[in-house]
């Protein structure tokens, strides 16, 4: 029975691998290339991480703003340290939803970025990675969904096929044979894929959120919280007075608040009725998000969502994003997943190859 068994999910393993293995290649391949997308982004842009003489004199932010209004309206300021230029989001148009970020020297209003630059390369293997080069609604994101899917399914029957069945066995399936060729494709598969499961375990699970809104739907009632929840918060009613406080004195009441190294974050609202919302987070260690709602004429904070006080399935919604980019303990998560992405882009490859061997096994003894 347990044969019969083992060699069924062998089965389902092999063909559903074989079937799905070139998406698979590919989500992988874009993906380990998108691990480091921010830093790529920063080389080519070397601007945006111009460190700032903190020495000098800075420009208030009311100021900064003056020569940025001929690009658009700014919804959104960063303030992410004292070395490090100011972010600017900026709506250029009706069109531009997401807005563009000018990073800025502080000191002088100098415009460090190329804002307006077309995304070029990297944006193709975003649009790979998520939609096989279509787009948000196009059959290339269900095929990525879907090849996801089976990509989950061959992490736990590949589990169940590398599990030792002796503690004799286990240094064997933990260690990679250099020396004979067929028997290091094999180990190559099973062992590093054995090494790897956890992350990409997490990987897949949280990359479903964005493939299927019936799947980050079932989450967020597992979870008992909103998958993406914060990516809009809802500001809140304030009472119009004369004038604004600046954002400078603002901030500083955030730090006070959160008296914690990190980058805040302030969403402009124009509308004079609305509150502030302000996110900060931490430069260091793991990469959550504090939201204040804060009254911009008398600097009240009208509300907080904490992510010490959340509850953990609440946290975890929170990080879904980070989760699956490796961002949530800054460098020492990214490179964790740079390795494990880099191992699931092999796995079809090694996977195939041991079929084809077995192929020629076959043919031999024939």
């Amino acid at each position: 029975m347990r044969k019969t068994l083992k060699n069924l999910i062998y089965q389902v393993h092999l063909w559903s691998g074989l079937i799905t293995g070139v998406f698979i290649f590919l989500i992988c391949l874009s993906g380990t290339i998108l691990t480091f997308e921010k830093e790529i982004h920063s080389f080519s842009n070397p601007g945006e991480t111009t460190s700032i003489d903190p020495l000098l004199t800075k420009k208030t932010i009311e100021e900064l703003s003056v020569p940025l209004a001929e690009y658009g309206n700014i919804s959104r300021i960063t303030v992410q340290g004292e070395t490090l230029p100011y972010i600017f989001n900026i709506q250029t148009s009706k069109e531009d939803r997401r807005g563009k970020n000018f990073f800025i020297n502080p000191t002088n209003g100098e415009i460090l970025n190329a804002p307006f630059q077309k995304p070029g390369w990297m944006m193709f293997f975003f649009r790979l990675h998520r939609w096989l080069l279509g787009g948000p609604d196009s059959f290339g994101k269900i095929v990525v969904g879907a090849s996801t899917i089976v990509f989950g399914l061959l992490l736990i029957s590949g589990f169940y096929l590398w599990w030792p069945r002796s503690k004799r066995q286990l240094k064997t399936v933990l260690t990679i044979n250099l020396k004979n060729s067929k028997r290091m494709i094999y180990d190559l598969h099973n062992t590093l894929g054995f090494y790897s499961l956890i992350p990409l375990t997490i990987m897949t699970l949280t990359g479903l959120c964005w493939s299927f809104e019936w799947y980050r739907s079932g989450l967020s009632t597992i979870l008992n919280a909103q998958v993406f929840g914060d990516r809009r918060i809802e500001a809140m009613e304030v009472t119009p007075r004369e004038t604004k406080l600046d954002i400078e004195t603002l901030i500083a009441t955030i730090n006070e608040r959160l008296p914690y190294e990190g980058s805040v974050s302030i969403q402009i609202n124009r509308n004079p009725k609305e509150s502030y919302v302000a996110r900060k987070t931490p430069d260091s260690g793991l990469k959550f998000t504090d939201i204040v709602q804060i009254d911009p004429y008398d600097k009240t904070i009208i509300s907080e969502k904490l992510f010490s006080e959340r509850s953990f399935g609440d946290k975890i919604a929170s990080l879904i994003r980070h989760l699956h980019t490796g961002e949530f303990y800054g460098l020492f998560s990214k490179i964790i997943y740079f390795i494990t992405c880099f191992i699931a882009t092999t796995l079809p490859i090694t996977g195939t190859i041991m079929w084809l061997n077995k192929l020629k096994k076959k043919k031999k003894a024939l």
